[in-house]
């Protein structure tokens, strides 16, 4: 069985084919539900479905239209099934479709048409909105779960207070500015905004929480500090922010119960679906039997079932891993200790991240820490890194943090950077960072874009529908006229388009003779075969008979020569022009095309290859002297051996000089036959590229003409208009090509 997945990496959009259709019936619902959700959302899930429907048999699988980080995502993930990708998008194509997006809504917000700007205004808002550069990060959590000493962890600092009454007092943003060298601290209240000047921040944001708290306290309806917010502002080291401004908030416990409305504000959260806000909840070890978390997690839950976007935005932190005694219980059983109780409350699916942020802080605060933290922070280094000696694996927390295997490697390389990039990645942090970092490009982007897109769609189809409205505003015939004037513009579109298929399969019926070249080609074949057979009659020739066969070669070369500049090139120009006069012939009854400027290239009357005359001075080569022995008879001395008639014989030496046959052909006779192959080879394709120019240069002309003649006709049928409205007919047709020319983004 197979499964095909056609899916759009900028839309979230996809359709499912399967060979089986009673498992394809099965699947609708699952498509239904994941539609606009991202494939690494619900990929797992499905494959998951579709194994319980095929209970368990093998099954293949096509992708198609992944970009390179969901295909390497999937891959990693089922590595055990048979899964074909086609079709992958790169990441240049992925920005090319972001500015074609970014191009169109350019286009509306700066055009001055009334249709246009009509069709933008409702979406103003809604742009601003997904274009905004901001992402939050709040850290949400009951109280003293351990939200601040994460943030402190996290920008490498102890600047967040982190006992139970300050963190109740009221959200700290910490902005993400890698172009401060220091951190500075802000109070914003009444419109009135007050920095710090002494530079410690710590103490600046333990002062203003304590008058937050007096702010909360106050029972008088006029507040010394109304609508107070903390800022700091400063450089997060091994934090990639992809050019996004990040800030993440520290927010007081939903469950506090000194203000409503923090609970307002961590709901507004988990459900913005506008700004997408990555959410951070950390769970404390300590509390998860306790029902803190409940109403937060129901909250959670929900937007789980019902939302449509991307739940990977929210990130649960088990904080406080530390507390944890892996001798008695493995990380992966305390792990799924974790998964059971987030899927009792009705999450499934949870990105978990292990992490011990107070180990992290230690490691990055060390210089600045007491002797009692100190000895901590040795404490932590002896239980979390691994220990070869005593055979002791630590707490092996990368192993376990929802990442990819290309994740995990990146990490690993960057244990031996040195003591404190090894220790975040012991302590968990740095697969936290590292998650944020690949979620922001690789999710918050994308997510970003679709709603562009989206909006864009929703603006270009509102210009589309007001141009259709306003051309037929503009025709004051009756409806009798127009069903007749649409009947006759129909009419003549149909014999238009008629004439074009028939006349581009007239040119197709058109085959190229290429029978001549191969003649030729078979000719001069046999006339060096026929030179080789005189060769190899003998094993050695003398000089004179070697010059003689080289005389004889290069006759025949000659002739080959001449053959190809006066037969071949001639046949090959006539076929040609025949073939152009052909077609001009075609389309000439059919379109009234400029056909008359198509003219060929004849083919150059010098071979492309030359061929040389054989050097019969370099017989030398091959040459060499033999000496034989010549019996002859001879008259006797003794008269008595004439009378008898005796025969007497002489031997003697004679020297002759030989060419050696098989060395002088296979230098000299042998590569002249195969340069007139690849010659003739070589003219065939040229030959053929000369035809194919001739056959695509006609089409395209037709497909020009075809569509010059069809606007022709389409001015034809507003011709009873007056001049002003066909003025403003043939202005909304230039506005609804511009919009469609700029709205490429369509062709996705």
């Amino acid at each position: 069985m197979k499964v095909i997945i056609d899916y759009d990496t900028v839309m979230f959009e996809f359709k499912i084919e399967c060979n089986d259709s009673t498992i394809q019936n099965s699947l609708k619902q699952t498509i239904k539900d994941n539609q606009g959700k991202r494939i690494t959302d619900w990929v797992k899930e499905f494959i998951k479905k579709v194994k319980e429907e095929t209970n368990n048999d093998p099954f293949a699988m096509k992708i198609i239209g992944c970009d390179l980080y969901e295909e390497q995502y999937i891959k990693e993930l089922f590595n055990e099934i048979n899964i074909e990708f086609e079709k992958t998008v790169d990441d240049k194509d992925i920005q090319d479709k972001y500015k074609a997006i970014d191009n169109f809504l350019e286009y509306a917000e700066k055009s001055k048409e009334d249709i246009v700007k009509n069709a933008l205004r409702p979406n103003i808002e809604n742009i601003k909105t997904h274009r905004s550069t901001i992402i939050e990060i709040p850290v949400i959590a009951t109280m003293s779960s351990g939200k601040s000493t994460l943030l402190n962890a996290l920008i490498g600092k102890d600047y967040l207070p982190e006992d139970t009454g300050a963190t109740t007092a009221t959200t700290c943003d910490i902005i993400v500015n890698n172009h401060l060298h220091n951190f500075i601290g802000k109070a914003i209240f009444d419109g009135k905004e007050e920095k710090n000047t002494n530079g410690n921040i710590s103490e600046f944001l333990k002062d203003w929480n304590l008058k937050a708290n007096e702010n909360i306290n106050d029972k008088n309806d006029e507040k010394k500090y109304p609508d107070l917010k903390l800022q700091i502002e400063g450089f997060i080291p091994n934090l990639n922010t992809s050019n996004f401004n990040l800030h993440f908030i520290d927010t007081p416990g939903p469950n506090s119960s000194q203000h409503s409305h923090h609970k307002e504000k961590t709901f507004s959260y988990l459900k913005d679906n506008q700004n997408l806000p990555i959410v951070l909840y950390v769970l404390d070890p300590e509390k998860m039997d306790s029902k803190d978390d409940d109403f937060t997690l129901d909250e959670i839950s929900k937007v789980f079932k019902n939302n449509n976007k991307s739940i990977d935005r929210i990130i649960f932190v088990y904080n406080k891993i530390d507390r944890e005694d892996i001798e008695e219980k493995s990380i992966k059983e305390i792990l799924n200790k974790v998964e059971s109780f987030l899927e009792r409350k009705g999450i499934k699916n949870a990105k978990i991240f292990p992490i011990s942020a107070q180990y992290a802080k230690f490691a990055q605060i060390e210089n600045n820490l007491t002797n009692k933290k100190k000895s901590d922070l040795r404490n932590y280094r002896d239980n979390f890194i691994h220990n070869i000696d005593d055979n002791y694996k630590g707490y092996q927390l990368l192993e376990y943090a929802p990442l990819t295997n290309s994740q995990r490697e990146q990490l690993r390389k960057t244990i031996t950077n040195g003591e404190l990039d090894s220790e975040l990645v012991y302590s968990g942090l740095a697969a936290l960072k590292l998650y944020l970092e690949d979620y922001i490009i690789n999710h918050h982007k994308k997510t970003q874009y679709k709603e562009l897109k989206t909006i864009a769609n929703k603006v270009y189809k509102q210009i589309e529908t007001s141009i259709q409205l306003e051309e037929e505003r503009l025709e004051e015939i009756t409806e009798g006229q127009k069903k007749e004037k649409e009947e006759n513009q129909k009419k003549d579109i149909a014999i238009l388009d008629k004439k074009k298929k028939e006349a581009i399969e007239d040119i197709n019926k058109i085959k190229v003779d290429k029978n001549f070249i191969e003649q030729k080609s078979r000719e001069f074949t046999m006339s060096f075969n026929d030179i080789k057979n005189k060769t190899f009659q003998r094993e050695e020739l003398s000089k004179n008979e070697a010059i003689k066969l080289i005389e004889e070669t290069n006759e025949v070369i000659k002739n080959m020569q001449i053959s190809i500049k006066t037969d071949l090139i001639s046949e090959m120009n006539n076929q040609l022009h025949k073939y152009l006069e052909n077609i001009k012939k075609i389309t000439k009854d059919k379109f009234s095309l400029d056909a008359n400027n198509i003219e060929i290239n004849a083919f150059n009357a010098e071979m492309e290859n030359s061929v040389n005359a054989i050097n019969i001075n370099q017989l030398h080569k091959y040459q060499e002297e033999k000496v034989e022995t010549i019996t002859r008879e001879i008259e006797s001395k003794w008269w008595i051996k004439r009378k008898l008639n005796w025969k007497v014989t002489e031997e003697h030496k004679v020297s002759k000089t030989i060419i050696k046959i098989v060395d002088l052909y296979r230098d000299t006779l042998e590569p002249y036959s195969k340069t007139f192959t690849i010659t003739l080879e070589d003219y065939k394709q040229n030959f053929i590229e000369k035809f194919c120019n001739i056959h695509d240069s006609f089409i395209n002309r037709i497909e020009t003409e075809f569509e010059n003649t069809k606007n022709n006709i389409f001015e034809k049928y507003t011709s009873s208009m007056s001049e002003d409205k066909i003025h403003k007919v043939m202005k909304l047709k230039e506005l609804k090509k511009l919009t469609i020319d700029i709205k490429n983004f369509r062709r996705n």
